[in-house]
C-alpha cells in the first residue's frame, strides 16, 4: 500500500508540476522571482498527494480494516490457546 501511495503521489505530483509550468510557460520569458520555482516542486508534490489520498482513500481504509480484524482474530485464538493450556495443564 506504501508502494502504490509513493508512486502515485510522485506521477500526481509531476503531472501538477508539469501543469504549473505549463500555466507559468509565459511567465518565463520575463523574469521570475525564484522562491516561485523552488517552492513549485514541494507544492505539486503535496497536492499530488492530497489527490491522490482523496482518490485512494476507500482503499486504504478497507487494508486498514482487514488488518486489524486480522489482530482481532489472532489476539482471540491466543486467548483460546492460553485458556486451553490452562484447563488441561499443558
Amino acid at each position: 500500500m506504501l508502494i502504490y501511495i509513493v508512486v502515485f503521489t510522485l506521477v500526481a505530483g509531476f503531472t501538477v508540476f508539469g501543469l504549473l509550468f505549463l500555466v507559468l510557460l509565459p511567465m518565463f520569458i520575463f523574469p521570475i522571482p525564484t522562491q516561485l520555482v523552488q517552492y513549485s516542486i514541494p507544492i505539486s508534490l503535496i497536492l499530488g498527494f492530497i489527490v491522490v489520498m482523496r482518490i485512494s482513500w476507500d482503499r486504504i481504509s478497507n487494508s486498514i480494516r482487514t488488518l486489524w480484524m486480522m489482530d482481532s482474530v489472532m489476539w482471540e485464538l491466543r486467548w483460546i490457546e492460553h485458556d486451553l493450556r490452562r484447563l488441561y495443564g499443558i
